[in-house]
């Protein structure tokens, strides 16, 4: 099964190009933050993981296969379930990277402090859209009146 460092690689390539070449002199630039992918795992037909930049931090899909997801037009938007629920992705083409897929989870990234926390919550992010939602708890039962309970209603609720 093939591995998606080469795809992460071309990833981390094409983000740092785009921060030289557009994002340089924003100010919604974090100093303390640089281009790096992390996590990426295969999922389906592409690999995904959390894309950190100066500028977001973002769930990125990449394809398996170079040639595939040439049908999504870029600005569309795809809808991906996860056991935590769905989550809508925006479809993107990079002229180097191809076609991917994002989801914003921060932007802009100026809340953190290093790319160790920036790290931590995209860890975090990717543990919790994979997590089984706990079910709900059935709610409290309505609290009886004095007046009830001295005329016994209180066994008429559910237990």
């Amino acid at each position: 099964m093939p591995t998606p460092d080469a795809a992460t690689a071309r990833l981390e390539e094409a983000f740092r190009r785009i921060e030289r070449e557009r994002m340089q002199g924003m100010s919604l630039l974090n100093p303390a933050l640089h281009v790096e992918a992390v996590g990426f795992e295969a999922r389906g037909d592409g690999w995904l993981g959390v894309l950190i930049t100066p500028w977001f931090v973002n769930l990125v899909m990449l394809p398996r296969e170079e040639s595939q997801w040439t049908e999504l037009r870029p600005t569309a938007t795809t809808v991906e379930s996860f056991p935590l629920g769905e989550f809508e992705f925006l479809v993107g083409r990079d002229e180097t990277l191809g076609t991917y897929k994002s989801c914003t989870l921060f932007s802009p990234a100026l809340e953190f402090v290093d790319q160790d926390s920036a790290r931590s919550a995209a860890l975090a992010a990717l543990d919790a859209l994979h997590a089984t939602p706990k079910p709900a708890e059935p709610p409290a039962p309505e609290p009886i009146s004095r007046r009830a309970f001295l005329r016994g209603d209180f066994r008429k609720q559910p237990t």
